[in-house]
């Protein structure tokens, strides 16, 4: 998880996942690429991951199916000169994955 905005140094983040909690804390952004990781024990099948941030007016609901082993990122993005932000991003994979 990462906070990927200059404009907004800090941001709160809450995350559930299938409705309970499991990520509720403030990022900051540093050098855009200090991602934070968290590990979860889910099991195989489809899940629910659901993300906001009221001081960061974002918020993200995506289903993501679960079949071994998983990495997934939760990106926060604002302000930029996109009309999409402020906005969360979601991504996930079954190889680790690398950041530049």
């Amino acid at each position: 998880m990462s906070n990927q905005s200059f404009e907004r140094g800090d941001v709160d983040i809450l995350v559930f996942i299938d409705g309970r909690p499991a990520v509720d804390d403030d990022f900051a952004v540093e050098s855009q690429h200090n991602w934070i990781e968290f590990t979860f024990d889910l099991e195989d099948g489809m899940h629910t991951l659901y993300a906001e941030s009221m001081a960061g007016e974002a918020v993200l609901e995506e289903t993501f199916e679960m079949a071994g082993k998983r990495w997934a990122v939760v990106d926060y993005w604002c302000c930029a000169s996109t009309q999409d932000e402020p906005k969360f991003s979601f991504h996930i994979s079954a190889e680790p994955i690398g950041f530049a």
